[in-house]
């Protein structure tokens, strides 16, 4: 019987034992769970709250000007009885620099009192243009053709198959047609060669007689009607040796015209982009706008009767309903500013420097010779970026100087800093709280059911785990044991029960 029962209380107690062990092991291990969830709280802390920026909207309005009809104050007067106009003296500041150097940008003087400013979308009437490449339209030929081109021709021609003709190397447009126009090349006369021709800015609409060239006035702007300007301009890199030794030159069609654009301004860090997007012009039917008349005295004029009315499809807002537009006389005004490079030539001879001869078409003052310091038109320099500068300029001239400008209101923001609480980052932290008084509760739980027996009590698990028990205490405990040894020992215990 004693056998029988020491195997049945050895049973038992082996089953406390566990029991107690599993109950202690769960403990530990939620205890191991805070611990180890605890190591990134720091993160967690600091991520809990932001600091973001809120353009806030003040009371300041900040102007931006835009044009809906150009108007100049330009009057006309009389010459002998006929009607005359001057250039546009408006136009002509933001113009002529770019006609004979690199050009000037032209800006608003925004105020922006904040620093920071918008506006909403806009239209307004404006200048657009570009340029694409035509060199294929060269053709190299020694040939004999007008050599209005020549550095002593000075006076102007109507017709130039009335100029003596010039036996003359080079590359062509029409080189096979009634009007070859030498783009660039040299004189090849009976003593060798002879005077050299650079650059040549050609309009597509004859300055003097107003008639249009190729049909329409345009070889790859077809759909664009009555132009400001559409011009072919050849140059041959370099000096005139280039030229002597007939290298490749490079041709472009460039263009300048009317149309609208809408703008998105933001003003941001001292500097105001625009945003310019949706250009609209008039791309109606192609009609000659000049009207040809006789005078009085019996002399051939010309008037501009070309409409200027622009009522882009997207406008901002879409209610009412505006025109933008100019009047043919104010747009005929501006179009005289380039009368002056339209034609126009660059030349020099085998020893001589290059000259540019303009002014080639105006009775009144005749040709003018000038030296560039530099030159937009000739190779390499980028004449399609240059032609989009000048019509920058000149939107930003005209919006500025129109005698009927309106006035765009914007709206200045200040930066304010706000507090941000980013709720999920609080999840660990509560639920570290909840764990821990989990813990807590299950401790002393265990603690109080263990009321007859002496535990070990740690007032730090992660100090025990990671560094251990000192030797002092280590001795005091006694040696470690493995659960293996204690029910060895307990195999060998004799137990015997008597009733109380």
């Amino acid at each position: 019987m004693a056998g029988k029962f020491a195997t049945v209380e050895s049973v038992i107690t082996e089953e406390a034992e566990l029991l107690t062990f599993v109950n202690i092991r769960h403990i530990s291990s939620l205890g191991c769970l805070v611990v180890l969830a605890s190591l990134p709280l720091s993160l967690s802390f600091q991520q809990t709250v932001a600091y973001p920026e809120h353009n806030i909207t003040t009371d300041s309005n900040v102007p931006l000007p835009r044009v809906i009809t150009y108007g100049n104050s330009d009057i006309p007067f009389t010459v002998n009885g006929s009607m005359a106009l001057d250039e546009d003296i408006l136009l002509e500041s933001a113009v002529n620099p770019f006609l004979y150097g690199n050009g000037t940008d032209i800006t608003f003087d925004v105020f922006c009192p904040t620093g920071n400013c918008t506006w909403d979308s806009f239209e307004s009437l404006a200048v657009c243009g570009s340029c694409t490449d035509v060199s294929y339209l060269l053709t190299y030929a020694c040939i004999s053709a007008p050599g209005d081109w020549l550095s002593n021709v000075t006076t102007v021609a109507v017709d130039l198959a009335g100029l003596p003709p010039v036996q003359a190397c080079g590359y062509y447009i029409n080189a096979t047609e009634d009007r070859p126009f030498l783009m660039t090349g040299f004189e090849n006369g009976a003593n060798g060669p002879g005077e050299a021709l650079s650059m040549r800015l050609l309009p597509l609409t004859d300055t003097i007689t107003r008639t249009p060239l190729y049909g329409t006035g345009s070889i790859k702007y077809n759909t664009i009607r009555n132009p400001i300007a559409d011009f072919i301009v050849a140059g041959t890199a370099g000096d005139s040796s280039n030229v002597y030794t007939n290298s490749s030159p490079v041709a472009n069609e460039c263009v300048l015209h009317w149309c609208t654009q809408t703008f998105t301004p933001t003003y941001e860090w001292g500097q105001i982009n625009e945003n310019p997007s949706n250009v609209f012009y008039d791309s109606g039917q192609q009609v000659n706008p000049w009207q040809s008349f006789r005078t009085s005295s019996g002399a051939i004029g010309a008037e501009y009767i070309a409409n200027f009315s622009l009522t882009p499809p997207i406008q901002h807002p879409p209610s009412p309903v505006i025109t933008y537009g100019l009047s043919n006389t104010t747009a005929l005004q501006v179009l005289f500013l380039f009368d002056a490079i339209l034609p126009s030539y660059l030349t020099s001879n085998v020893t001589t420097s290059q000259s540019f001869r303009y002014f080639n078409t105006l009775d009144d003052e005749g040709p003018r010779v000038r030296s560039f310091t530099f030159n937009p038109w000739l190779p390499p320099n980028n004449v399609s970026a240059h032609i989009g500068r000048l019509a920058n300029a000149m939107t930003h001239s005209l919006r500025v100087n129109s005698n009927e400008t309106n006035i765009i209101f914007g709206k200045a923001y200040v930066q304010q800093t706000f507090v941000k609480v980013r709720w999920g980052w609080v999840s660990l932290p509560v639920f570290l709280l909840i764990m821990s008084f989990i813990f807590l509760v299950a401790t002393i739980a265990k603690s109080t059911s263990e009321q007859h027996e002496v535990g070990i009590w740690k007032n730090s698990a992660l100090a025990v785990l990671l560094n251990g028990l000192d030797e002092p205490l280590q001795r005091r405990v006694g040696p470690l044991r493995k659960m293996g040894d204690v029910r060895s020992v307990a195999s060998k215990w004799r137990v015997k029960i008597f009733p109380d």
